[in-house]
């Protein structure tokens, strides 16, 4: 309908609905370059699980100075600017504690074999002798099945029990980059202190899920979802009312305050192991 047929009440309105329809394009248009910083500035977390070679280490050391490591060293790119030839060496070095840590970093199509978990052994062997000291430890972080999306892989089984057993045998720490991933999500969402998962990169063996500032208290037995009850088992420590609590998925991890306790359908204020 022509405007000078239009009611006036609804000339307003359309006027209204015309303003509405523009700010909200207005709005959606600053989302949408809200994303595209975001993604630009934490790109490197998509990088973790689908980049190999130096695009891989680049990631790998931005992953790491967000999670507040400081002296880190590229050793290729050091290779290159010395314009000299070097054998192949560690992927890059972390000089903030003792010990010194040298990574070895991997994107396979597959699983890892044994040659590319101890790999890293051979470069810490190689700087002990030529720093002439024992505080060197190596860190292998391999990118498995990175041609696969991130939740369809083996994510539990990325390295065998051998695999694990030499790395502590070997003092070196074994590290996916979909749990690195997991880990830096659950610092950003939950304020972890970064520390939390720094010291994970000092202890031999395949690196923990469990950030520093978690302590292992129960295992779920089930889950109620109608009524948003889980059963729990106690296991190491006492759980207690109005503590707070993390949990542990396959995709990441959650966090929530205990509001109501019970054992045998009793209240109660603690729960404790057993």
């Amino acid at each position: 309908m022509r405007e000078e047929y239009e009611l006036y009440s609804v000339i307003k309105y359309k006027n209204e609905k015309i303003n509405v329809q523009q700010k909200a394009k207005e709005h959606l248009e600053e989302l949408d370059k809200k994303i595209s910083i975001e993604r630009d500035q934490y790109g490197f977390l998509h990088g973790l699980l689908t980049q190999t070679g130096q695009n891989l280490v680049e990631s790998v050391k931005l992953a790491l100075e967000f999670i507040g490591f400081q002296k880190i060293i590229d050793i290729d790119k050091q290779i290159c600017n010395e314009n000299t030839y070097k054998p192949k060496q560690e992927d890059l070095q972390i000089h903030d504690n003792s010990p010194t840590l040298l990574l070895e970093i991997k994107g396979l199509s597959s699983l890892p074999r044994e040659a590319d978990t101890i790999q890293v052994t051979k470069y810490v062997n190689r700087r002990i002798k030529d720093w002439n000291r024992t505080d060197v430890h190596g860190v292998s972080i391999i990118n498995h099945q990175r041609n696969i999306p991130a939740l369809e892989r083996d994510n539990q089984n990325i390295f065998t029990e051998q695999q694990i057993e030499d790395a502590k045998n070997y003092d070196i720490t074994l590290i996916s980059t979909w749990d690195l991933f997991l880990l830096i999500r659950g610092m950003m969402k939950w304020k972890w202190d970064p520390e939390a998962i720094r010291n994970l990169f000092y202890i031999s063996g395949r690196i923990s899920r469990l950030p520093g500032n978690y302590r292992s208290v129960a295992e779920i037995v089930k889950y109620y979802e109608q009524i948003g009850v889980i059963s729990v088992l106690v296991n190491e420590n006492k759980i207690y009312k109005g503590q707070r609590i993390g949990y542990i998925t396959s995709e990441g991890y959650l966090e929530e305050d205990i509001l109501s306790l019970q054992i045998e359908k009793q209240d109660v204020e603690e729960a404790i192991p057993g």
